[in-house]
């Protein structure tokens, strides 16, 4: 209403917009877009606050409006090939490094089979494929589910593996804040031994096999996997 009033801070509604955007599967991300005038007004400012808390609590994964448009033309310019019976090639330019696939099939990815796949997360009815950033990615799918293959499950900062084998995880994570990293399919209950920028911490998997890592925002972490 040309900022005429009454004011009572509706900007907060989006947040039930970021929130129907996600489930039951993701549609777009989340831009809190705002101008300078926002600040005219007690309620749009309070409504603002309150917009950034609820951003910061959740376990998103921020990028620079670069690295957005990066992939967004990979999105757009991205081809997947069938080669055979469960067999998928996907050419990329390396930015785009989520995919999406029905939530049934994702206990069946082939990790020692595909290639470029790091893990995933799965979500409702459907499973967040990541890969490690290459152009090129090869998803292979079992006959049945594959129990016990480590993996990425979620990570809030940019992630980069430089080993990736199911004797160590060596990777490393960069952000403006505090990542935090989620690790999967491991031996539930047990204590191992992670190298963070160096020093040793003592960490325990979840009854679920997961691993949660709290990290710097720059570091770089080794993993020593149980044989």
């Amino acid at each position: 209403n040309n900022w005429e009033g009454p004011l009572y801070g509706t900007f907060i509604h989006v947040i039930d917009s970021f929130k129907r955007t996600e489930t039951p599967r993701r549609l777009k991300p989340v831009d809190i877009y705002y101008h300078f005038y926002s600040a005219d007004y007690h309620a749009s400012l309070r409504a603002l606050h309150t917009i950034y808390d609820w951003a910061m609590a959740q376990p998103l994964h921020s990028v620079t409006l670069r690295d957005y448009a990066l992939m967004a033309i990979d999105a757009r310019n991205t081809t997947i090939h069938q080669v055979g019976p469960e067999h998928w090639r996907i050419l990329t330019g390396g930015h785009l490094r989520t995919l999406r696939l029905p939530a049934e099939s994702a206990n069946r990815i082939d990790l020692n089979r595909s290639r470029g796949v790091t893990g995933w997360n799965q979500t409702g009815d459907v499973a967040y494929v990541h890969t490690d950033g290459s152009a090129e990615i090869e998803i292979r799918l079992a006959d049945q589910p594959i129990p016990n293959q480590p993996r990425l499950q979620s990570s809030t900062a940019n992630l980069t593996f430089e080993r990736f084998t199911p004797e160590a995880l060596v990777f490393k994570t960069r952000d403006l804040r505090p990542a935090t990293v989620i690790l999967a399919g491991l031996p539930a209950g047990i204590e191992l031994i992670a190298l963070i920028n160096g020093q040793t911490e003592a960490v325990s998997t979840a009854a679920d096999g997961t691993l949660t890592l709290t990290l710097p925002a720059v570091a770089e972490t080794r993993l020593e996997l149980p044989r």
